[in-house]
């Protein structure tokens, strides 16, 4: 299931679930994918509270750094 900011089901997807990831991620990208410069420097938050209520969940954001 792909969803959007108001949890109102954009997409679902099925079947390998290697492809339906991929699948789900190109709606994703559609909806919230912006371009940007590349920088030196990138500051980033995982949302806040409480996406942030630990150092677990804090460290989704820099995580996220380091997919390709």
């Amino acid at each position: 299931m792909v969803i959007n900011s108001k949890k109102e089901i954009i997409a679902a997807v099925a079947g390998d679930f290697v492809q339906a990831h991929r699948r789900g991620a190109e709606y994703v990208d559609a909806m919230y994918k912006v371009p940007v410069e590349p920088a030196d420097a990138v500051i980033v938050s995982c949302g806040g509270y409480p996406k942030d209520i630990n150092l677990y969940q804090a460290t989704k954001a820099w995580k996220m750094l380091s997919l390709p």
